[in-house]
């Protein structure tokens, strides 16, 4: 399957805190399950910024939770690099993981102005493993929907000769 993650900013957020002469604030996501055998592609953060502010965006990835606790945070470039407002293509060491969880942090320098996170998406290619529960509905996008666990593979058993197309959600 492949995988196009839109992520709502809606997780734990921090603190406003003083740091030098810029007022940082910062989200963790929850963890995102992506799958074992991921291949990422780009990520699109979409912000609106003036004023000197700015918005950034680190990933870690690992195969559990807690070692995902204890992975490093890497921007395009890995450790102390950022991904920022636009597409960037993802650096690949965080292919092959099944969770992947990114840190947002947003910078300006007066509480007077501040920058706008509209989104964040990335998307990915999980090859040959099950990243858990999709809904699927054939030759119509409105559905209905029909909900399946563990899918690595799909049987067209019932389908009439000639094109379908098959729309897929997790």
């Amino acid at each position: 399957p492949h995988g196009y993650h839109i992520i709502p900013p809606t997780y734990s957020v921090g603190a406003e805190t003083p740091s030098g002469s810029y007022l940082n604030g910062f989200l963790i996501s929850a963890p995102i399950v992506v799958g074992n055998e991921s291949k990422f592609g780009k990520i699109w953060i979409d912000a609106t910024l003036g004023g000197g502010t700015t918005v950034s965006v680190q990933l870690r990835s690992a195969n559990t939770l807690s070692d995902l606790l204890n992975a490093s945070w890497m921007g395009p470039t890995g450790p102390g690099s950022y991904y920022t407002p636009g597409a960037t293509w993802i650096n690949n060491v965080h292919d092959n993981y099944y969770y992947v969880q990114y840190n947002l942090t947003l910078n300006s320098p007066s509480s007077s102005i501040t920058p706008y996170l509209h989104s964040i998406a990335f998307n990915f290619t999980s090859l040959g493993s099950n990243i858990g529960t999709y809904q699927y509905a054939v030759d119509s996008s409105s559905g209905p929907f029909y909900s399946v666990g563990n899918v690595t593979s799909f049987s067209t058993m019932g389908l009439g000769q000639g094109p379908h197309t098959i729309y897929v959600r997790a």
